[in-house]
């Protein structure tokens, strides 16, 4: 599989939440525990972060994390798609000064239950 990150929020950049900081953790921890991953792969891990704030208050995050995996039409085997087959979603308010580590600490949390699903379904042992 491969990792996709989505466009971020705008702020988030001047907040340090990038998208190479993103993808670079959850490539880490699918790597610790063996998940193959090949960034050719058709299907992958996507994940997607929108936000709101209002002024100078507090970041409203809604994050969410999927496996997307190509499927085709039994009745047209031209249409082709690559619907989430497993997702997970996290919702955090964080100030400004924290957003960073929220952010990370709820996508750590998200791969986790990710990567316990998927040893589950490819006959591993749990996660230790």
């Amino acid at each position: 599989m491969s990792v996709i990150i989505d466009v971020l929020p705008a702020d988030f950049g001047k907040e340090g939440v990038t998208a190479e900081l993103l993808r670079d953790r959850l490539t880490q921890r699918l790597r610790e525990v063996n998940v193959p991953l090949e960034d050719s792969a058709k299907e992958f891990l996507g994940l997607r972060i929108s936000s709101v704030r209002d002024t100078r208050g507090p970041y409203a995050v809604a994050i969410s994390l999927g496996f997307y995996q190509p499927v085709t039409l039994t009745r047209d085997p031209a249409v082709r798609l690559a619907p989430p087959t497993w997702d997970a979603d996290s919702v955090l308010m964080a100030p400004a000064k924290v957003l960073s580590r929220a952010v990370l600490e709820s996508i750590d949390d998200l791969a986790n239950r990710f990567i316990s699903a998927w040893r589950s379904v490819n006959g591993l042992p749990p996660d230790k």
